[in-house]
């Protein structure tokens, strides 16, 4: 993958466990989380670009579907 895929990668890593604390109010925990999960949805759209330039489609194609292993079927939008 990108360069940029494995920097971001070890960027929240570290952020991650530099801020995870046990002994956080529930509130701050949700923020936590919250946080959590844009770095993951930020680090998602970048494998996604490059599972895209891997697979030759510039990201404008109608069609915008990955390539999964045989016997591996989408029933739902993941829109």
């Amino acid at each position: 993958m990108s360069m940029e895929l494995d920097k971001r990668v070890a960027e929240w890593a570290v952020w991650y466990h530099e801020h995870r604390n046990d002994g956080m109010s529930i509130d701050k925990r949700i923020e936590f989380m919250q946080k959590t999960i844009d770095g993951l949805l930020e680090i998602l759209a970048i494998a996604t670009k490059d599972i895209q330039r891997l697979e030759r489609r510039n990201g404008n194609d109608e069609v915008r579907r990955l390539l999964l292993p045989r016997g591996i079927v989408l029933h739902q939008s993941l829109r």
